[in-house]
């Protein structure tokens, strides 16, 4: 059931208003974690705010959420996760290297986004595989007075095994490939994607690059749960070995089902091909056809490990 929820602070002023794809007739749990003493107010709506399914008070910390941003950078990829202190970005688009339209006009959304929102301080950066549309954007943002305090990357990967956790805290990144695949040639550069999961109580997000087939068919022999909540649709949203409906389904299988695609309108690629996604809300970086939820905007993603609010902003 989608819904819209609106969240309104002790002074009944609203400070946030997004889509909750978590919501279903039996879950009116709105209690985030009562270790502050503000109270909130939520406000649930049908999805066309016509009528008021349930209004709740709660306690909250408003700390204790966890963002994750899409960051609209045309075809390329680049996320944005903030849990208190910690940070990160993931991916960094073409930037200044992407010189076509559907590429980005040689700026780097990446970096805009980060002077924008005031982020001085990157406490990890992961690169995902050496392409220019995830890799382009960060010669420019390690020029900048960004301090990034570690890089990983396919080729700089420290003491980190499939299997590590790059966070460890409520909430949990744990890398579940961080090269190709054993056994498997390393000429295609899409599977050396390193694969993210992201985990926070009952939340999950699946980071996945360009990661092909290849590699969510070895995942899940090998016992790997891809099961999420939000999936960043990998390669851009390609059907090209990748993608194929028994992939979706074996990461789209919770009540939320979240996709994500990050493409620029006019790529020569033809992606995204948004094709098996039955029963998903499918949201897009940029226009694609009549779909309402594709616009050259961000999405925002807010979570407190059960409810997720999802918000598209330029």
């Amino acid at each position: 059931m989608s819904v819209i929820v609106d969240i309104y602070d002790e002074n009944d002023c609203m400070v946030y208003s997004g889509f909750n794809a978590g919501y279903t007739n039996n879950n009116h749990n709105y209690k985030m974690p009562n270790t502050h003493n503000k109270i909130y107010k939520a406000v649930v709506y049908d999805e066309y705010r016509k009528k008021k399914i349930i209004e709740k008070r709660y306690k909250a910390n408003v700390d204790s959420l966890l963002h994750i941003e899409f960051i609209a950078c045309k075809q390329g990829l680049s996320v944005y996760l903030k849990y208190k202190d910690f940070n990160m970005l993931y991916d960094a688009g073409f930037g200044s290297s992407g010189y076509s339209e559907w590429q980005g006009s040689g700026v780097n959304y990446a970096l805009e986004y980060l002077i924008k929102n005031n982020i001085e301080e990157l406490s990890l950066v992961v690169i995902s595989h050496n392409h220019s549309d995830h890799i382009g954007g960060l010669s420019d943002i390690m020029k900048s007075d960004i301090d990034v305090k570690r890089i990983i990357t396919h080729q700089n990967k420290f003491k980190y095994t499939d299997s590590s956790y790059l966070y460890n805290d409520d909430v949990k990144i744990k890398i579940l490939s961080l090269h190709t695949p054993a056994g498997y040639s390393e000429n295609n550069i899409n599977n050396q994607s390193i694969v993210l999961k992201i985990v926070y109580d009952e939340f999950e997000c699946l980071l996945s690059g360009d990661a092909e087939d290849l590699v969510f068919n070895y995942l899940l022999r090998n016992g790997k749960d891809l099961s999420s909540d939000v999936y960043q649709v990998s390669h851009h949203g390609s059907k090209n070995k990748v993608n194929s409906d028994k992939i979706i389904k074996s990461i789209l299988n919770q009540i939320s089902k979240i996709a994500i695609f990050s493409f620029g309108k006019g790529n020569p690629y033809n992606h995204p091909e948004v094709v098996g996604y039955d029963n998903v809300s499918i949201y897009g970086t940029d226009e694609y056809k009549n779909l309402n939820d594709f616009k050259f905007e961000n999405i925002e993603i807010k979570t407190n490990g059960k409810l997720i609010f999802i918000k598209k902003r330029g």
